[in-house]
């Protein structure tokens, strides 16, 4: 996440900023490790790097932050959420709204020093993939994914909501995003789900309240669902295609996709709402969830559809060759062209782009610290 130093910090006395110093050393450290990305006016970065009393190890991370700082300014226009540190001598109220939050409370500065995590039912292989998908997507929504670190958090399955009320934290950070196991609206999710489970540990945690929708109660927590009915569907037709290209043994499932969609891997507006109500984990999916998600999507009933899209599942190793080959092999070219094709849709890339938005929020940081 974006933690800024207001300029007034500047302002101050040599004496009023060291009764500071020990919230901007915790700043420093966790940019450090990163888990935040520190702005530091440089009018302020003079001030502590010319003040011996700051300490050594501090001032060279105030001078690596400077000269980092072009780098960070060039990503703001990017950001619409961040953190702004008031200094405490300046009594202003604390101030939390969508975007930002403001002041020198303790809930901010908990906030802005906690661990940012990427909560997830498989941390590796659903991790990889939505890093994947979003660096991917990251070149049409002008991300900074350069500037950006995430530690997943793998919950072991259905599991995830209590491995996380076990965290000593009473502050959570991060991003979950939850399998919707349906094709409904959520919540509810389904009950006794991965996404059922971590609601509920996220409520206890005071991170979201929950009513017919779910309320965020900070701006850098987010728990969401799957715009389909797992992380499966977004394997779009486009990669899938090139995935049965690369895999000749699984192209057996292919005509079974053809069949429901007939210009396959080119599929209009309707059919890539349809690809998000069908149940990629299995093929006995029940046509009538495919009808009753219809609704929730704005579709036209279709009987005879949902008989033929309820068959469709992705084969079980696609998710382990994307991860394995998006990046450095032969395939890694034909892979990220077929994810860019499948966000030419306005559906797909709505899908992904708006969670590709949170992850480089709140995941802001900067992975050349670790070389500094």
């Amino acid at each position: 996440m974006l933690v800024k130093l207001d300029r007034s910090f500047a302002d101050l006395s040599i004496g009023d900023l060291r009764d500071h110093y020990n919230i901007i050393q915790r700043l420093l450290h966790s940019h450090q490790e990163q888990k935040i990305l520190l702005y530091i006016f440089p009018r302020l970065a003079d001030k502590l790097v010319s003040d011996p009393h700051f300490g050594y190890v501090n001032i060279s991370i105030v001078k690596r932050i400077s000269t980092r700082t072009p780098d960070y300014f060039a990503a703001f226009k990017f950001f619409y959420r961040h953190i702004l540190l008031y200094p405490n001598t300046h009594n202003i109220a604390p101030v939390q709204s969508e975007r930002i939050m403001s002041g020198f409370a303790d809930n901010v500065i908990a906030i802005a020093t906690a661990t940012p995590r990427f909560y997830l039912e498989n941390g590796v292989n659903d991790g990889r993939l939505y890093s994947a998908l979003f660096d991917t997507t990251s070149k049409l929504i002008e991300a900074p994914r350069h500037l950006v670190r995430y530690r997943r958090f793998h919950g072991g399955g259905s599991t995830l909501g209590h491995a996380v009320s076990d965290l000593e934290e009473n502050v959570l950070v991060g991003m979950s995003v939850c399998d919707r196991d349906g094709t409904m609206s959520v919540p509810p999710f389904r009950e006794y789900s991965t996404g059922a489970g971590m609601l509920a540990c996220c409520e206890e945690k005071n991170a979201v309240s929950v009513d017919e929708t779910i309320s965020h109660l900070h701006p850098f927590f987010r728990i969401l669902p799957t715009f389909g009915w797992s992380l499966e569907n977004y394997i779009g037709p486009h990669l899938l295609e090139e995935f049965f290209l690369a895999n000749t043994d699984s192209a057996v499932q292919r005509p079974s996709f053809v069949r429901a969609f007939p210009n396959f891997p080119n599929l209009n507006e309707i059919e890539y709402k349809e690809w998000f109500l069908s149940n990629h984990k299995r093929s006995n999916q029940p046509a009538e969830t495919v009808n009753a998600g219809r609704s929730r999507l704005e579709l036209p009933p279709s009987p005879d559809r949902d008989t033929l899209i309820c068959a469709l599942s992705v084969p079980n190793n696609a998710v382990e060759w994307v991860i394995a080959n998006h990046s450095d092999t032969r395939f890694s070219r034909h892979i990220q062209n077929a994810i860019l094709r499948d966000l030419d849709n306005p559906i797909y890339f709505s899908a992904l782009s708006e969670m590709a938005r949170d992850f480089y929020e709140i995941f802001a940081a900067d992975p050349r610290m670790a070389f500094a």
